[in-house]
Formats: structure tokens, C-alpha cells, sequence
């Protein structure tokens, strides 16, 4: 039989239907060269057997489209048959739009059955059929009569609509289409799944934000262009999180970044990262000190993403505030989201080296990098806004008075980074400066030397010159010893390493600034080598260009003896310079 015999779409008086080749055929072969397409508008009967008895008050059956009558004792043909031939179509056509059954046209409401086969030439049968057993013309149905979106959350809308009437120019609905219009922006699309329901929960919202629907019916005659428009509008919720975030994924809007810093004494200003349309969002702030079991008390309603508590005792041992975000006129803590907390500790958390150190340097900078210095702590330290200052001192910090001393920062970091650097520009190459870099919270009042890291020196530096008297002081048959001098002003900023390289096989190493010799080994005899020297130091353009030395050969000495004969005779072979050798 044809496959994927389908309907595709009715009007009030046509039926559109659609098939594919049957399986093994390919195109234009003589397995197939026709179709037959075949309906039937009553007493179309089912491909099932009939009774070998009839049953009281049933000796007519419909069998196949053909009707048979149960006369003595047997089922006989009646000669009336109910299917009727539509068209006969070549092989090439895989479609057809019917419009009429044995000569009478479609009607709207009447159900008919069609049906398709395959032919060829070498016969007048055709083969196996494709039925569709229901295929009804029916009118564009009206619009739905009621529809109402409720129970918003952060992504979710339900959704529920009263079907609309059939008459004699609307037909039944079978799908809708579901238009969503976002209130805030004017921006609406097409709700990206059909609804064959009237009730349903859509997804794929966004938080916070006020939306309408409109529904539109439709069938296989297609959609009807008016819809209807919900009555009311629903705004999403906008649910921030706990750090843990929401037991439900899809219902979690995001961790809400609450921080805090210290203003002035006995003030603390917390933050958050505000949740989109801010606007049409409120946040209820309250507070109580750490560790009681005591109500908290409402510091406020805020329409911010920050909000300033004053007059704290900080011989508390904290402060812990809590926070809920909801749609701006919510009249009971009901209405309001999920509360997230922060707790600010009064004590100073336990601190670590910061291990402070130099990456890199340009002829007019020093790049640093340094690590957080507090340790997380049951207070939630973790969340605590950290202050960074990088100082940069010609005079090597000659006292707190910090002459000649250049200040960066300084640098907050609310993030919790483990890592920060820093590049301290407009320094004077040559000159080698110290480094340190002082800490502080929100809670001290300046930078304390008990939160400063060690000191390191370093000097702003060009890319080290070429080294010196690049030299063989010794071979071995397969091997040569290198030796050479630092490039000059080592003493400003010292090459912090060497590549040495040869070729023609391209060898390389790497040693440290420290070594002024090396070792090549595994060299072939008789071949010229080329050898390369290259130094660096924290530049971070890297390697300078490297002194060269070539035109030296490994020596080779062949010494043939004989037993019986008392002289010896040796041959060899130098390069220039003959200096270079002994």
C-alpha cells in the first residue's frame, strides 16, 4: 500500500490528502505507474469479517464498501457498493484535493472515508489499500468564548479558555493557537506549541514581567483571525534565590549577590543584584542581631538594590539581615518571594598570607598578583567585600609617612575572586622599587599594618641584551660544552632564564638564570652545528634574540694500528677558527 496516507487539510467543501510511494519503489521504476483514489460518503462498511451466522436483525453487512446479505444459510453478494472511484492518477502525483464523491460535491458535516491504492500496467487490480476512515469539510470554527491566565510563577502560566460554538458557519475546534504579548515591552510571538486543550500550564516565561494572551481557534480549515484576549493581565513572579538556590530549577531566577559594606560606624549598606524589570519589583529588608532567636525587624520596603541601616551596636557579634523580592504593591509577607540571608560579622575572620608576587614586567611597569586573605568562617565570610591597596615605593617604605610611594586602589572585590592582579604603571625602568599590598574590610576604619603583606622588589625592565663570550671551552666526540657571560646591566633585572638551541636537528633547553654553561650532547660527527643563546628576565615580551656561534665542528680522530708495525698514522679534520680548538 502507499504510506503516510494522510489528511492534510478540509475546507467546508474540499479535502486535501497526501500519501507517499510505496516501500521498496523508486522513482520512475514500473512497479508503480498509478494511483487510485477511491471514497465513500455512507455504508462504508469495515475491513473486518462478518459473522459466519447472521445475527437477529442483521443480515446486511458491509464488507470492503461492497454490501452483502445473508440468504440461505451463506453471505451473497448484493451487487450495491458504496465506495466509489474519485480520479486515477499517474505515478508522479502524491497528492489530491477532493471535491466531490460520485459526482455529488462535499458537504460540510458529512463524514466520508477515503482511501488510495497503487497500480501498474502489468494488471487492472491495484494493490494493497491506505484508508483514512474519518475526513469531514467543516467550516473555520469562531473564537473562543472566555479566557482567563492565573497562578503565575517565576516561568509558569496557567491557562484555561471556554471552547466556541458551532453553528452553520463555525465548525468544531480542534487546536489553538496561543499569541503571548509581553505588556512591558509591546513585543508579542507565537507560543511555540499548538494546544489541543482548553486547559493547560505554558511555560517559558519571563520573571517579573506582565504579560496578556490571546487565543485563536482553529481546524483543518485553518485559524479564525479575531481570538479572544485574556480578560486580565498576569505578572510572573520574580523569586530570588537562596545560595543554594530553588528546590525547583526552573522556578530559580537567579542567586540574588547579596554583599555588604561598612559606611561609617555603626552603619552597614547591604546590596543585591536587582532582578530585571526592577520597577515593578519591591524588596522587604529586615534584620536582627546573629545568633538570637528574636523576630527580625523591618528595616524597610526598598525599590532599589541597596538600602543603608545606621545606628548598629558593633559589640554585637553580627548582624543578619534577610531578604524578599515581590511584585511592587504585595500587602503581605504571603505575596513576597523566598527570603535569602546574609549575615555581617563583627569579628574580623581569620586571615592568611597573601603571597604576593611579581609576574611580569615592561620597561614602565610591574604586574602583581596576590590571593584573598581571609579564610571562610561560619559568619559567612565568604560574601564579605574585601579592599585592596597596592603600594609601590622607590625608598623601600622608609617609615608610614610613604614618600615616594604611588598608591593603586583602592580595589574592591565582592566577588570572593581567590586571585587578583594588578599592572602599577608609570615607573621609571631601571629602578628597582618594593611592593606590598595592604587589606582591609568593610569594619576597619584605615589600612592596618597587621593586614600587610610582605615586601618584594623588582624593577621595571627592557628585555635583557644579548650575553657574551659565547664559547666552546670543551668537546667530547659527541659532545660540546658551552660556556658565556651575562648580558650587561644583569644587575637591574637579571635574566630569569635561558634557551639554549642547535640545530641542524633544532634541539632546545631551558635553564635557569643562575647557569652559564651548558652541556649539548648526542651530537653526530663530522657535522656543522649552529648554536643559539637567548636570555630572559620577567619582561613579558619574553626571550631577546640570543648571541650566536657557529662554524664548529665536533672532533673526529681515527687512529689505525697494526699489530706488527711500529708506526701509527692519524688524520683529522678541523674548521676555522683554529683558536677555538686544541
Amino acid at each position: 500500500p502507499p504510506l503516510d496516507f494522510r489528511l492534510v487539510s478540509v475546507t467546508t467543501d474540499t479535502v486535501l490528502l497526501r500519501w507517499q510511494p510505496p516501500a521498496g519503489y523508486t522513482a520512475g521504476d514500473e512497479t508503480v505507474t498509478k494511483y487510485k483514489v477511491e471514497g465513500c460518503a455512507q455504508n462504508c462498511g469495515t475491513d473486518d469479517l462478518f459473522p459466519p451466522v447472521a445475527l437477529a436483525g442483521q443480515k446486511h453487512y458491509v464488507l470492503g464498501g461492497a454490501e452483502y446479505e445473508y440468504t440461505g444459510n451463506v453471505w451473497q453478494l448484493t451487487g450495491n457498493t458504496f465506495w466509489r472511484t474519485v480520479d486515477i492518477v499517474p505515478f508522479f502525483v502524491l497528492e489530491y484535493n477532493i471535491t466531490q464523491v460520485d459526482g455529488t460535491p462535499l458537504a460540510v458535516g458529512q463524514n466520508y472515508q477515503f482511501r488510495v491504492s497503487a497500480g501498474n500496467m502489468n494488471s487492472e487490480s491495484f494493490g494493497p489499500l491506505a484508508v483514512i476512515s474519518e475526513a469531514t469539510p467543516v467550516h473555520i470554527p469562531g473564537r473562543p468564548r472566555e479566557v482567563v491566565a492565573s497562578n503565575p510563577k517565576n516561568s509558569k502560566v496557567a491557562l484555561n479558555f471556554v471552547p466556541p460554538l458551532t453553528s452553520n458557519v463555525t465548525g468544531a475546534a480542534t487546536f489553538y493557537r496561543v499569541v503571548v504579548t509581553n505588556e512591558i515591552t509591546g513585543e508579542s510571538y507565537d507560543y511555540p506549541q499548538t494546544l489541543t486543550v482548553p486547559s493547560q500550564i505554558l511555560t517559558g516565561f519571563l520573571y517579573g514581567t506582565v504579560y496578556r494572551l490571546t487565543v485563536f481557534s482553529g481546524n483543518l480549515n485553518g485559524f479564525e483571525t479575531v481570538g479572544r484576549r485574556s480578560t486580565n493581565p498576569v505578572t510572573t513572579t520574580a523569586q530570588t534565590c537562596t545560595t543554594e538556590c530553588c528546590a525547583d530549577p526552573d522556578e530559580c531566577t537567579q542567586c540574588c549577590g547579596l554583599g555588604f559594606r561598612r559606611s561609617l560606624s555603626g552603619t552597614i549598606t547591604v546590596y543585591w543584584t536587582p532582578l530585571i524589570n526592577l520597577a515593578r519589583l519591591q524588596y522587604l529588608v529586615e534584620r536582627r542581631v546573629y545568633g538570637s532567636n528574636v523576630a527580625y525587624t523591618p528595616v524597610g520596603t526598598i525599590y532599589g538594590s541597596e538600602v543603608t541601616v545606621s545606628g548598629l551596636d558593633f559589640l554585637t557579634p553580627g548582624w543578619q539581615f534577610r531578604l524578599r523580592g515581590g511584585q511592587r504593591g504585595a500587602n503581605t509577607v504571603d505575596d513576597l518571594a523566598v527570603a535569602v540571608q546574609i549575615v555581617v560579622p563583627v569579628v574580623e575572620p581569620p586571615t592568611r598570607d597573601v603571597e604576593l608576587r611579581v609576574d611580569a614586567v615592561s620597561a614602565s611597569s610591574i604586574s602583581v598578583s596576590w590571593r584573598r586573605p581571609y579564610e571562610s568562617t561560619g559568619f559567612g565570610a565568604t560574601l564579605m567585600e574585601v579592599q585592596y591597596l597596592l603600594q609601590v615605593s622607590a625608598d623601600g617604605f622608609s617609615g608610614d609617612a610613604m614618600q615616594d610611594t604611588r598608591q593603586y586602589g583602592p580595589i574592591v572585590d565582592r566577588t570572593n575572586k581567590e586571585t587578583t592582579s594588578l599592572e602599577a604603571t608609570g615607573l621609571a625602568a631601571g629602578v628597582t622599587y618594593a611592593l606590598r599590598v595592604r587589606t582591609r574590610t568593610p569594619f576597619m576604619a584605615g589600612w592596618s599594618a597587621a593586614y600587610t603583606s610582605q615586601t618584594l622588589y623588582s624593577a621595571p625592565s627592557e628585555q635583557p641584551g644579548p650575553v657574551s663570550g659565547l664559547a666552546a671551552s670543551s668537546t667530547g666526540l659527541y659532545s660540546v660544552v658551552f660556556t658565556w657571560a651575562p648580558p650587561a646591566g644583569g644587575l637591574v633585572s637579571p635574566p630569569t632564564g635561558y634557551l639554549v638551541s642547535w640545530g641542524p636537528e633544532g634541539g632546545n633547553a631551558t635553564i635557569p638564570g643562575a647557569s652559564l654553561s651548558y652541556n649539548v650532547t648526542g651530537l653526530s660527527e663530522g657535522t656543522v652545528y649552529t648554536f643559539r643563546v637567548r636570555a630572559r628576565n620577567l619582561n613579558a615580551a619574553g626571550y631577546e634574540e640570543g648571541a650566536v656561534a657557529t662554524g664548529i665542528l665536533t672532533l673526529l680522530v681515527r687512529v689505525e694500528s697494526h699489530r706488527d708495525c711500529p708506526d701509527v698514522r692519524m688524520q683529522w679534520k678541523v674548521s676555522q677558527p683554529m683558536e677555538k680548538l686544541k
